[in-house]
């Protein structure tokens, strides 16, 4: 009976360890074929003197673009934060960000050219206005004096309006996203005399995308994610595929 129990207890012993003779062995050759792919890609962009397509060179490339072509400022592209944060309602919304050109600030809006405030001065009010858009309206591409909020605020002083402008614009966002992040604010109490909404590329898109106008961006991902802390296949469905597109380059 020794015996018996004896052999079993080797041929599992056996099985376990050549189980992890085969597993060493294929986690080797997908290291080995990872590497190889890379090494393989690397050397055809540099043969062929292309740049990877990464969102840090495709940044680059978009500051080389003639437009900007021998500003001082094209760097910008490169100092830009693309961060975001959750916000009710509207989904999200810009984090904080310091840089030479483009700002943003505590609220998470882009930084907007103002006249000075005079010190001392029995001044009226000035005259609130609130943009609202995507990121045309946000400034994309441009230095925060030069956005459309910006140049608005610069022509009213020059007309001898006093008024302040703020920026409301936000990456992405499609016209439902700003009259929601509008209420909001009345909620608030933070009521504006004078609004004005620039829209067309991202509803057009989106309402192509979602097949129904209205409907913010890639709907389609929040609705995949919507609750996954309650679905624990889904969530390791979605974490192993973002583990694997983040990781697995060459595949």
């Amino acid at each position: 009976m020794a015996k018996v129990l004896l052999g079993s207890v080797q041929a599992v012993g056996s099985s376990i360890r050549t189980g992890w003779v085969i597993l060493g062995i294929t986690l080797i050759l997908i290291v080995v074929c990872e590497a190889g792919l890379r090494l393989a890609l690397t050397t055809r962009d540099r043969l062929l003197d292309r740049q990877p397509l990464t969102e840090d060179k495709y940044e680059n490339r978009a500051a080389r673009a003639d437009a900007y072509r021998g500003t001082e400022w094209a760097q910008y592209v490169e100092e830009l934060g693309r961060q975001i944060v959750w916000s009710p309602y509207v989904y999200w919304r810009s984090v904080p960000h310091r840089a030479r050109y483009t700002n943003v600030n505590q609220n998470g809006l882009r930084v907007t050219w103002n006249p000075p405030v005079r010190d001392g001065a029995d001044d009226p009010p000035p005259v609130r206005v609130f943009t609202f858009g995507g990121s045309t309206m946000w400034g994309w591409g441009t230095r925060d004096d030069h956005t459309i909020a910006s140049y608005l605020s610069k022509l009213l002083y020059e007309k001898g309006y006093r008024t302040e402008v703020t920026n409301y614009g936000q990456i992405g966002y499609v016209s439902t996203q700003e009259v929601i992040a509008l209420l909001r604010h009345i909620q608030r109490g933070d009521v504006p005399d004078i609004v004005l909404f620039y829209d067309g590329i991202n509803d057009v898109f989106s309402a192509h995308q979602n097949g129904a106008a209205g409907i913010s961006r890639n709907e389609v991902a929040r609705r995949a994610e919507f609750n996954l802390s309650s679905r624990p296949k889904q969530l390791a469905w979605r974490w192993g595929r973002e583990v694997l597109a983040g990781n697995l380059w060459g595949f």
